[in-house]
């Protein structure tokens, strides 16, 4: 008779940092325009206060694991931008421009998103493996746009086969519900 073991891990997480805004070049078209970028007084960096409860089980002799998560992110200082044409000349390197469309960046948002993930995944053996998840995410914000832009449902099947001659090979599906109301 085998003993069955189990292996049960509950994490509690919390972070805080700084980040990074995504203010590079805009595609228009088949160009890419560098934006001529001005800021309002006293713009602060963004950040995220991030929360996190997991729970992770092995069972079946490490054969099945399950995965659970709950999270909370809570962005502030979330910079955005908007258009302001300017009528005066401006220079860039010395080259002036008769006008120009200026893109203000300022501190407009903030975000929390509450949700949770849920992964299974089976090893019935060593040259197989079956992977099943599951995230809710739920966005509260003033900006619309940031809360359609975050996913509300992801789901994520992959099956996986290693060959006789080593090569691994393997199917996956992938399905985002892009609306977040």
């Amino acid at each position: 008779m085998i003993e069955e073991r189990f292996d049960t891990d509950l994490t509690f997480t919390t972070q805080a940092f700084v980040m990074h805004p995504s203010l590079g070049p805009i595609p228009t078209g088949t160009d890419l325009v560098i934006p001529v970028l001005k800021s309002s007084s006293n713009i602060q960096p963004e950040t995220v206060d991030s929360f996190e409860l997991g729970y992770h089980g092995l069972f079946l002799r490490n054969a099945l694991s399950f995965d659970l998560k709950l999270f909370r992110n809570s962005y502030k200082n979330l910079i955005n931008t908007f258009d302001e044409d300017i009528a005066d000349t401006i220079t860039l390197g010395g080259i002036p421009f008769a006008s120009a469309e200026v893109n203000l960046i300022a501190n407009l948002f903030r975000a929390t998103t509450l949700g949770y993930e849920v992964e299974v995944n089976y090893r019935p053996d060593r040259k197989n493996l079956l992977l099943i998840g599951y995230s809710y995410h739920h966005t509260n914000s003033q900006n619309e746009e940031l809360v359609i832009s975050v996913p509300k449902d992801t789901i994520n099947l992959l099956a996986a086969h290693t060959f006789e001659n080593g090569i691994w090979g393997s199917v996956a599906f992938y399905y985002t519900v892009v609306w977040n109301i």
